[in-house]
C-alpha cells in the first residue's frame, strides 16, 4: 500500500471529506497557535518596556487611528468588547492623563475619545516598538513565504467575510458569525491593522 505524496511542509494532500475537515481543523489550530505566540510576545514586550497591557495598547491605537475621536460605542465595536469594558479602560487611561473624553458638538450625550499629548507620545513610541517586535519575530520566515502567507490569509478573510454575511442569524450584530456575539471579556488580538 503506497502512501499519498506529501505536499510542501510535510502535509499530505487531503483525499476525501473527512481528511479535508481534519486539514481545516489542523490549519485553524496552527493559525490560532501562531496568533497566541505573537500575542504572548507582544504582551510581554508591552509590559516590560511600557508597563501597559495589550488592551491599553489596543485602545490607544484605535483612538490614534481616528483623528476626530471615536465614540465609546465605536471603540466597543472596533475592539469587540462590551461598552462597560471600554468605559472602565477609558476611565483608567484618563486618570493616567493618556486619554480625554469630549462631548460631541451636536449631541452632548455622545462622547468622543481623544489622546492627550502624553497619550500621543506614548502610542507613537509603542507603535514603533510594535513594528520592530513583529519584524524580529517573523524575519526568519523570509519575504516570499511572507507574501504567500499574506495572500492566503487575505483570501481566507474574504471567504470568512462572505460566509459571515450569509450565516448571520436574523437580528444578529454585524461581525457575529452564525448569530454568536463577539467576546465581551476583553481584547483578544492586537488591533493594529495595516
Amino acid at each position: 500500500m503506497s502512501k499519498a505524496p506529501r505536499a510542501q511542509g510535510g502535509v499530505r494532500p487531503p483525499d476525501g471529506p473527512e481528511a479535508i475537515a481534519q486539514l481545516e481543523s489542523r490549519t485553524w489550530l496552527r493559525m490560532l497557535g501562531c496568533a497566541n505566540l505573537v500575542l504572548a510576545n507582544l504582551r510581554a514586550n508591552l509590559r516590560a518596556q511600557f508597563d501597559v497591557t495589550l488592551p491599553t495598547f489596543d485602545i490607544l491605537a484605535q483612538v490614534q487611528r481616528a483623528p476626530t475621536g471615536p465614540t465609546m460605542s465605536e471603540l466597543s465595536r472596533r475592539l469587540l468588547v462590551s461598552k462597560g469594558n471600554v468605559t472602565g479602560l477609558v476611565t483608567r487611561l484618563e486618570r493616567r492623563d493618556l486619554l480625554e473624553r469630549r462631548a460631541d458638538g451636536r449631541d452632548a450625550r455622545v462622547q468622543h475619545v481623544h489622546l492627550t499629548l502624553a497619550g500621543e507620545r506614548l502610542i507613537r513610541r509603542m507603535l514603533a516598538a510594535h513594528d520592530r517586535w513583529l519584524i524580529a519575530m517573523i524575519a526568519e520566515l523570509g519575504q516570499q513565504p511572507m507574501l504567500g502567507l499574506h495572500r492566503s490569509l487575505g483570501a481566507l478573510r474574504d471567504v470568512l467575510v462572505k460566509v459571515n454575511g450569509r450565516g448571520r442569524a436574523p437580528g444578529a450584530r454585524r461581525g457575529a458569525l452564525n448569530g454568536r456575539k463577539p467576546n465581551s471579556a476583553g481584547t483578544k488580538a492586537s488591533s493594529v491593522q495595516r
